[in-house]
């Protein structure tokens, strides 16, 4: 790795801003951190009977200490000179940085602004056994588990009602089978004397029409299309219309 700084062109043209956008460079560039001018003499005599805060405030020395590892060894960059507790001192609070000790302040916070024995937040309805209990897949959970799931997600600012569609299909679903017995026992009087293929393909085409009309509602459900809660009934709410009127046909 080279370590030549650049002795001609323009700072726009440097090695180090080249890669930076990603441009082809000469060499890798190298830079250096500041703490690495702290082994330097020349940092350690400009720096002797100067506090670190203080040295940190005067242009001239943040400067001159910063150019100085790159004089040194010619490297392509440099981390510019300051310290991670200078915004403090900037806003006003008293803090000085004490050799061998570090940033200390001058008046810190004892106690508390106040106490509590409890806290409850009335958005935080999770219990410590439900941020350790393993996460399950939606399919898997009960419906009050959905049903909380989601309301975690919605104060999350996400969108849920794909989720809100399967939560409202756990009770769509049992329903079915109360409103496929109202769908097929109209066919099953009309047509008594139908052979058996007739029956297996009655069954088949309702079943394929069923999963096809579910399908459906959830995509227009999941998509904001349809209420999602609603869109879970559509196929029950289809198939219950067509039963009730294929029954009363069958009774006239």
């Amino acid at each position: 790795m080279s370590t030549t700084a650049t002795s001609s062109g323009s700072l726009h043209d440097s090695p180090f801003l080249r890669a930076a956008r990603g441009e082809p460079v000469p060499h890798t560039p190298v830079w250096f951190m500041r703490q690495a001018g702290r082994s330097l003499p020349e940092y350690l005599a400009l720096r002797e009977g100067i506090g670190m805060l203080e040295s940190c405030m005067q242009p001239d020395l943040v400067v001159e200490i910063t150019l100085q590892p790159v004089r040194r060894y010619g490297v392509d960059a440099a981390i510019f000179f300051s310290d991670i507790v200078l915004p403090l001192k900037a806003v006003g609070v008293d803090l000085e940085i004490r050799p061998g000790v570090g940033p200390v302040i001058a008046s810190p916070v004892r106690q508390a602004s106040f106490s509590f024995r409890t806290l409850r937040l009335r958005s935080f309805t999770q219990t410590p056994a439900d941020l350790l209990a393993e996460a399950k897949a939606p399919d898997e959970m009960r419906y009050g588990e959905l049903g909380r799931y989601i309301e975690a997600l919605q104060r999350s600012g996400n969108d849920a009602n794909k989720l809100v569609v399967e939560r409202a299909l756990k009770l769509a679903i049992p329903a079915t089978c109360l409103i496929i017995a109202i769908f097929g026992a109209p066919l099953a009087i009309t047509s008594p004397r139908a052979g058996t293929a007739f029956g297996i393909a009655i069954s088949l085409a309702t079943t394929v029409l069923f999963l096809l009309l579910m399908q459906i509602a959830k995509a227009v459900g999941a998509g904001g299309l349809v209420d999602p809660t609603a869109a879970a009934w559509i196929p029950n709410g289809v198939f219950l219309l067509i039963g009730a009127a294929l029954l009363v046909r069958a009774r006239t």
